[in-house]
């Protein structure tokens, strides 16, 4: 905010940045044009995790979907419910509640002079399902992806999800947009990526995400791809703090949502792209770059040596096609992706 009321006065160039509900740190700049450069970095860094998340996701998919004996029924355009109990947090900061969770898809016939009509995602204190005491519904979503864990080895126990959208609570309150925290409950003698995949597949179908219900979008160009604009290596960031200084610096961007910057983040990579950009590069990010490609392929040669059939224990995912190492910052990422979506059609 440029300018923040006070009770000593006004606060100028603050940023605020709110970790949970009880936690807000207020940041107060020096100058405008400094103000400016950290907000840019803030947004980008947020749209960059958001990304690579979904780069993650798509990178869980094409690894580890491919496992899954029944992947082609799972991938089929969802006709019915999905219902499963998980434990769900609407929002940093707020608890977990372990409620039932129940998926309705589109429906089924869709106008072609309207806008896509979405299903919804509506959560039950058991499996009673009775609609008029529903704890919340999730009427729309522009983002869902798996969350990275915090730790490398747990990558093929984890069931966490991440939903960027929008939650009714009450109708007279109306809807509130808001971040969703997922997890699926585990069944017996099942590995979390199959729980995780099952649920998230019905997920994006119901609010047409990535491609689905058709087939999910590998095409690093297309803006409704989890691979967009993703770099390649050496290149590791997808813009420069001073590719966001004209948005900033808008007054109109004073009232934008997450959502709205996302997009609007999105439309200066679409520009760039149709010109070849693939990603930009700093000296930290060289290092870094250079210090995981080194790193993977210390963990390869241990790997080969050991166990070949030993469980995901590297960041950088292992295709089921072959052995090698296989990133989702490498150029092979789209290519891998979409022999996944073929193989599942076939």
């Amino acid at each position: 905010m440029e300018k923040l009321p006070a009770s000593s006065g006004e606060l100028n160039n603050v940023i605020i940045v709110s970790t949970t509900l009880k936690n807000r740190y207020l940041i107060q700049i020096t100058s405008t044009d400094l103000f400016r450069k950290w907000n840019a970095a803030f947004r980008l860094a947020a749209f960059e995790y958001k990304s690579l998340q979904e780069a993650y996701t798509a990178s869980l998919l094409s690894s580890r979907g491919s496992l899954l004996s029944d992947i082609r029924v799972i991938l089929a355009e969802s006709k019915y419910q999905h219902e499963d109990w998980v434990s769900v947090r609407f929002g940093a900061g707020m608890p977990w509640k372990r409620c039932y969770a129940v998926i309705d898809p589109p429906p089924k016939k869709q106008s072609k002079k309207k806008n896509f009509k979405p299903g919804f995602v509506q959560f039950f204190e058991n499996e009673k399902k009775n609609k008029k005491i529903s704890m919340a519904t999730i009427t729309n979503a522009n983002a869902i992806y798996a969350v990275y864990p915090q730790n490398f080895k747990i990558i093929d126990l984890s069931t966490m999800i991440k939903l960027e959208g929008k939650v009714l609570f009450n109708k007279n309150e109306g809807e509130k947009d808001t971040s969703i925290f997922l997890m699926p409950e585990q069944h017996s003698a099942v590995p979390g990526f199959d729980t995780l995949i099952r649920f998230i597949i019905p997920l994006m179908d119901s609010f047409n995400l990535y491609g689905r219900p058709k087939r999910l979008n590998a095409d690093k160009s297309d803006i409704n791809s989890l691979l967009f604009a993703l770099p390649v290596l050496p290149k590791v960031h997808y813009l420069q703090v001073e590719d966001l200084l004209g948005l900033v610096s808008s007054p109109s961007t004073l009232d934008w949502s997450s959502h709205d910057w996302s997009r609007a983040i999105k439309e200066i990579l679409k520009v760039k792209i149709a010109k070849g950009y693939d990603g930009c590069i700093s000296n930290e990010g060289a290092a870094a770059a250079a210090a995981s490609s080194f790193s993977s392929r210390s963990r390869s040669r241990t790997n080969n040596s050991g166990n070949s059939n030993s469980s995901l224990n590297s960041p950088l995912l292992t295709s089921s096609q072959n052995s090698r190492s296989f990133s989702p910052l490498s150029d092979r990422g789209g290519a891998v992706f979409e022999k996944f979506n073929n193989n599942s059609r076939s």
